[in-house]
């Protein structure tokens, strides 16, 4: 499910090293928690499960994101400790 990050290439959405993953509640979206940029900026990576293919890249600066059981939106756990729900962007 990830893409591998090429030498020398700018790396906006391979991953770096996949941290977590959780999936919706039938199955069909799974979401890998991410490191990318050289910089090891936190991003997630959402994925229709069936299919293979990437439906979104989304930042997560400070915190780790949890799929939600409908697979409409995020649950993300800020570095401070500070769990937050978000629709998906």
């Amino acid at each position: 499910f990830t893409e591998p990050c090429p030498p020398d290439s700018p790396a906006e959405v391979c991953a770096r090293g996949v941290r977590a993953a959780s999936f919706n509640a039938d199955g069909s979206r799974v979401l890998l928690n991410i490191l990318r940029t050289p910089q090891n900026v936190p991003a997630s990576l959402l994925y229709d499960s069936k299919t293979g293919r990437r439906l979104k890249v989304i930042d997560t600066p400070g915190a780790s994101a949890t799929l939600t059981p409908d697979g409409q939106g995020l649950m993300l756990n800020t570095f401070q400790g500070e769990i937050q729900g978000v629709p998906l962007p």
